[in-house]
C-alpha cells in the first residue's frame, strides 16, 4: 500500500482552511456585485376601507358578540395568495399580509358594526361578558384570480346571525347567508391586488349590515 506524505509546510489545518473558503466567498460575492447586498425587506399589506354606512335608527336595546371567522385552509396564512391557472396557487416572495386574512375579517366587521350604532355594545370573543346575539362565520375565499383578463380580487365568506338568549338550537339561528365580491383589478401588483380585496371586503360588509340591520328591525316590530 503506498502512502502519501504530508510535508508540514504544505498542510493547512482544517479552521484555516474554513476560512479561506469563505473569505473566497465573500470576495466573490463583493467582487461580482461591488458591494455587499442586504437582504430585502418584505413588504406587509392589510385591508383598509372607511365603513360603510348603514340605518342609523336607535341602536337595538341589545349586545353582540362577533367570534372569530374560521377560514379555508390555503388562506389560514399570511402569504398574499394568487391563481394563475386551475389548480394552481402561488404567493408573493417578498409581500404578505401583515395578520392574516381570517382576523382581519373579524376585526373590520367587528369595527364596522361597533361604528354603525346598530347595538348598545359590540364585544370582540376574547370579551367575558354575556351578550344577546352573536355573529360567526367562515371565509371561503381569499385571493387574487390573475388568469384572463382583467385580473380579480375575490372574496367569499358566509356569516351567521344567533340569538345567544334561545334555548334551541335550530331556533337560534336568526339568519344564515353567504356573500361573494369580485374586484377588477387594472393594477396586478400586491399593492393593487390589496386595494381590489379592501373594496371586496367594503361591499361583503355593507351588505351583512344592512342584512342584520333589517332583521333587527323585524325582531322589534
Amino acid at each position: 500500500m503506498n502512502t502519501i506524505g504530508v510535508t508540514e509546510h504544505t498542510r493547512v489545518r482544517p479552521h484555516r482552511a474554513f476560512v479561506v473558503i469563505c473569505a473566497i466567498i465573500i470576495g466573490t460575492v463583493v467582487g461580482c456585485t461591488g458591494t455587499a447586498q442586504s437582504p430585502r425587506a418584505t413588504e406587509q399589506y392589510v385591508l383598509e376601507y372607511a365603513e360603510p354606512e348603514v340605518g342609523r335608527n336607535a341602536p337595538a336595546d341589545a349586545t353582540i358578540t362577533i367570534n372569530r371567522f374560521s377560514i379555508a385552509k390555503e388562506y389560514a396564512t399570511t402569504d398574499m395568495v394568487y391563481r394563475t391557472a386551475p389548480f394552481s396557487r402561488t404567493a408573493y416572495y417578498y409581500h404578505r399580509w401583515r395578520v392574516t386574512p381570517a382576523d382581519m375579517v373579524t376585526d373590520l366587521l367587528l369595527r364596522d358594526i361597533q361604528r354603525s350604532g346598530m347595538f348598545k355594545a359590540s364585544f370582540p370573543d376574547r370579551h367575558a361578558e354575556k351578550t344577546s346575539y352573536s355573529l360567526g362565520g367562515h371565509v371561503g375565499e381569499f385571493l387574487k384570480i390573475d388568469e384572463g383578463e382583467p385580473a380579480r380580487a375575490v372574496l367569499g365568506l358566509s356569516a351567521v346571525l344567533i340569538d345567544a338568549s334561545e334555548k334551541d338550537a335550530l331556533q337560534r339561528i336568526i339568519f344564515q347567508s353567504s356573500y361573494r365580491a369580485e374586484v377588477p383589478l387594472a393594477d396586478r401588483t400586491p399593492a393593487g391586488y390589496a386595494r381590489g380585496l379592501s373594496k371586496a371586503m367594503e361591499a361583503i360588509s355593507r351588505s351583512l349590515l344592512n342584512d342584520i340591520h333589517k332583521k333587527l328591525e323585524t325582531l322589534t316590530d
